[in-house]
Parts: structure tokens; sequence; C-alpha cells
């Protein structure tokens, strides 16, 4: 009689076991699915703006004898401040501005240099000793480097032009004044 070998039941489980592990295989890599992730990165740059505006006259003074010649303005997309001629007829004669400097950037920024010109003044240069030049907050308190203005922020600033009360000199001839220049560098906080 020929040998024939009776599958066991342990066997035949096991076959199972081995088809069934199989095609789940099969199916888990039919339906699994890669996931792929890809970027474009886009670095935006932070927005610098440092600038001024709302100039308006706030003062002007000394008993009607004080007039403006020529209205100051803010430069068209500068920051600079010009075209102010003024008449002082007498000691006392004074006129100031109010001006904000706007932080309308995304940075906080600190102010590294404050340069404030000193003025020359023609036909007679020692009539300049009598003109007050000051530049302050708006609160009366002084300007200093390292003051910070922050993002979105802005800070009232007052600008004045005197002819000292306590001038002894007359102003007999037009007396031309340059130099009333003012530089402020602000940089990255």
């Amino acid at each position: 009689m020929k040998d024939e070998k009776k599958m066991s039941s342990k066997d035949f489980l096991l076959i199972i076991l081995i088809t069934c592990l199989t095609s789940l295989s099969i199916a888990y890599a039919t339906i699994s699915t890669t996931l792929v992730i890809t970027n474009n990165l886009s670095i935006r740059a932070n927005k610098w703006d440092i600038h001024f505006e709302n100039l308006e006259q706030d003062k002007i003074t000394g008993g009607n004898t004080a007039s403006i010649i020529n209205n100051a303005v803010i430069e068209k997309d500068t920051t600079k401040i010009s075209g102010l001629e003024v008449s002082f007829k007498k000691p006392g004669d004074f006129i100031s501005y109010t001006f904000d400097i706007k932080n309308a950037g995304e940075i906080n920024a600190r102010l590294t240099t404050l340069d404030i010109g000193v003025p020359t003044c023609t036909p007679s240069n020692s009539i300049c000793s009598d003109i007050e030049y000051t530049l302050k907050y708006a609160d009366g308190s002084d300007i200093k480097v390292t003051d910070m203005i922050n993002r979105g922020q802005s800070k009232k600033v007052k600008l004045t032009i005197a002819y000292k009360l306590t001038s002894t000199q007359s102003l007999d001839v037009d007396v031309d004044v340059n130099g009333l220049d003012a530089t402020f560098v602000y940089t990255q906080e």
C-alpha cells in the first residue's frame, strides 16, 4: 500500500493562516497610500517705514509782529521739513510747529543719532546768537538718543524758532537763517 499522508488539522490551519496573511499583505499594499509633503517657502520682509506726518502750525506770537512769509511743509515722499520763512520784528517773536514722527512699519525703531544744526545768518552772523531753535517732544521733554517708537505708534514733536526776548540787537535788515537742519536716524530694534 501506498503510504499516504493525511493532512492533519494543524497543517490545514497553517496553510489557511499563510494564505490569509498573504491576502492581507496584498490587500494592504493595494489600499495603502504614500503621503508626500511638498513645500514652497516664501519669507516676507518686514516693512520699515519711519516718516513725518501731520505738520501743523502751533503758535505764532510776539504782539502781532511775527508773520509767516512761507509755510513749512513736509516734502513729498521724504522725511524732510522745509520751506519755512518767517518775519520777526522784535525780541520775543516766535513761531512753533508740531508734527508726528510715525512708525508705520512692522519693526520697533530706536533713535540712534540726532543731529541738530547750528544756524548761520546772513548778512550778519551775530544775529544768530539771538535766534533760538528748539526741537522737543510736544509734552516738553527732550528728544534723546535711545528713544523708542514702537511699531504702529507715533510721537508728537514741537519745533520752535524764536527771536530771543533778551536780545538787544535790532533787525534793521532781512536776515537769512540757514543750518536749522535736524537729522533723525532710527535703526531696527
